[in-house]
């Protein structure tokens, strides 16, 4: 099991690593590239992700409580099974993502998501983006 709790890892390379069961609780990976990593049942408690590209990273049964993924590229990413209490989503991209099976979203943080192509994104908020996180939440 890797063990990076409380590392400061901004702006580090892990794309397509493998950091499933990782121990990422309070980790600083603000910008840090994570694109097609393997993230499953990783406990990301705390932790901040801050503009850092999950882009297709499988995040299964991920522990993010409290995680910052403010303006996260999520684009394709899996969520099934994780944890998202209280987790900051305001400005990440979630099209295509997976959250089937995900809890806690009704208590995210999020002013505003981005949804769709990557040619013509759509920003999603207010009663809209409670809407969709209650529709996503219900269809586990």
């Amino acid at each position: 099991m890797v063990k990076l709790h409380g590392a400061n890892l901004a702006s580090a390379s892990f794309a397509q690593a493998n950091l499933s069961g990782a121990q990422m609780t309070k980790a600083n990976l603000d910008h840090a590239s994570l694109r097609k990593a393997n993230l499953r049942e990783a406990n990301a408690l705390r932790a901040s992700f801050y503009e850092a590209d999950l882009q297709g990273a499988d995040l299964s049964g991920a522990d993010l409580v409290n995680a910052n993924l403010e303006f996260t590229c999520l684009r394709g990413a899996q969520l099934g099974g994780a944890t998202l209490n209280g987790a900051n989503l305001t400005g990440a991209d979630l099209s295509g993502a997976d959250l089937s099976g995900a809890s806690g979203l009704a208590s995210v943080h999020a002013s505003w998501i981005m949804l769709g192509p990557e040619q013509a994104p759509t920003r999603l908020e207010g009663e809209a983006l409670r809407s969709w996180l209650g529709a996503v939440g219900a269809a586990k």
